[in-house]
């Protein structure tokens, strides 16, 4: 604990001090605290086909990655995949077909899937006490073609964000 404090420190001298940027600090800070359940609740388990189809890719402890090769001539470790530090691709991991690092054993350079933010928007309408949605929409503009004027039930048009 004591030493993660004396990280978080020399970090926050070195971006007061202007010797690494704000983008660098907040790489930084997210993988100084990738052991907080919170952090590693949104990553989703390794899905091979989703990944090969352009799905975004991390480790278990956050750091971009990208899969190189698929199919090596490993029997083990069939998958390759380069992994960013400090904004830079520099590291090469070769990977289980389930995205492990070590065989058996989970590690932080485990391969995961990072959640697709979503965005979209809903027309909320008011039907006896509650209140309802019909739909997301992609846009204000279709969601609002979608009000019927003769609708009194019609509250609002809002916009949501999830992850999947």
């Amino acid at each position: 604990m004591e030493e993660k404090k004396q990280k978080l420190d020399d970090l926050v001298g070195l971006y007061t001090s202007a010797k690494i940027t704000y983008k660098e600090f907040d790489e930084k800070l997210k993988t100084l605290y990738a052991d907080k359940e919170e952090c590693k609740s949104s990553l989703k388990e390794f899905d091979l086909e989703a990944a090969k189809s352009g799905k975004p890719v991390c480790t278990r402890d956050r750091r971009k990655a990208r899969i190189i090769a698929v199919g090596l001539n490993n029997k083990t470790y069939p998958l390759a995949a380069v992994i960013e530090n400090n904004g830079e691709e520099n590291e090469v991991h070769n990977y289980t077909s389930d995205g492990l690092a070590t065989y058996g054993t989970l590690n932080d350079a485990d391969l995961m899937m990072l959640p697709e933010k979503k965005e979209g928007w809903v027309n909320v309408y008011k039907k006896e006490q509650n209140r309802y949605v019909k739909g997301i929409f992609p846009s204000r503009e279709i969601a609002l073609n979608f009000i019927s004027e003769k609708s009194r039930e019609y509250i609002a048009t809002i916009k949501i964000t999830w992850e999947e």
